[in-house]
């Protein structure tokens, strides 16, 4: 092996400024402040891409496109631990599901809507005499009316069961917050609180969420589902840079 492979085959993982030290050059004492501010962002990006390529080097595949080691997000956060589907193969099997459902009962797939009987259901217990004269409650759970005896509502269901024990094989139950460095747990659960109000107040303005309406919907040619999906997909990539530091 050549001198270069021998020296390109080992990467130097020093910071800029471990490097300059090591070479015995020095900032002057009359730096400015931005100067050693600039350096000190150069120094953190550095480091965040370092951490990237390492996770990268680790992550690692059996053949099967199930991920083995723990999952690299933004800037370098784990994700997770134990094994996880390849994004492809779900999608694929999560289109063959789809069509299951509509061969098999007639509907396809949602979400909101079996969430949204479960919170008809508490109301109903909760205060009754409310949900009899409210509108719009009254005809999902006013008088004799079971909001509960409902299709969305066992595929809700058996969304969590599968989802535990998806999590149970592969290793994953425990209890964490996942955020990103730069925010703290309480800040990560305000605005998981506030985003996850946000989109339970706009699935039912559009009637219906990613599933009824981009999935089920999309899959049946419903112009307006294909204009939410369109429009969630913008609203997401908008809207991610005044939120990245959650992640970054």
């Amino acid at each position: 092996m050549s001198r270069r492979n021998r020296e390109g085959s080992h990467r130097d993982r020093r910071t800029p400024g471990e490097r300059d030290k090591a070479a015995g050059h020095t900032a002057p004492r009359h730096a400015s402040a931005g100067r050693s501010a600039a350096a000190a962002a150069r120094k953190r990006r550095w480091e965040a891409r370092r951490r990237r390529r390492d996770l990268k080097e680790r992550h690692s595949h059996d053949g099967t496109g199930l991920s083995l080691e723990r999952t690299a997000g933004p800037e370098g956060i784990e994700m997770g631990r134990g094994q996880y589907w390849n994004p492809y193969l779900a999608g694929l099997l999560l289109g063959l599901v789809l069509f299951a459902s509509f061969y098999l009962t007639g509907h396809g797939l949602g979400a909101s809507g079996g969430l949204a009987r479960m919170l008809f259901a508490i109301q109903a217990e909760a205060a009754p005499d409310y949900v009899d004269n409210h509108s719009y409650l009254a005809r999902f759970a006013g008088g004799e009316a079971d909001p509960l005896d409902h299709w969305l509502v066992w595929l809700t269901m058996g969304v969590l069961v599968g989802g535990f024990a998806s999590g149970l094989i592969g290793g994953r139950i425990r209890v964490e917050t996942q955020r990103g460095p730069s925010i703290s747990t309480p800040t990560r659960w305000v605005f998981a609180v506030v985003g996850g109000v946000l989109v339970g107040f706009a699935a039912q303005l559009a009637r219906g969420c990613t599933s009824g309406q981009a999935l089920t919907g999309g899959a049946a040619l419903s112009a307006g589902s294909w204009a939410f999906m369109f429009s969630v997909f913008g609203g997401g990539y908008l809207l991610a840079w005044f939120v990245r530091r959650l992640w970054n």
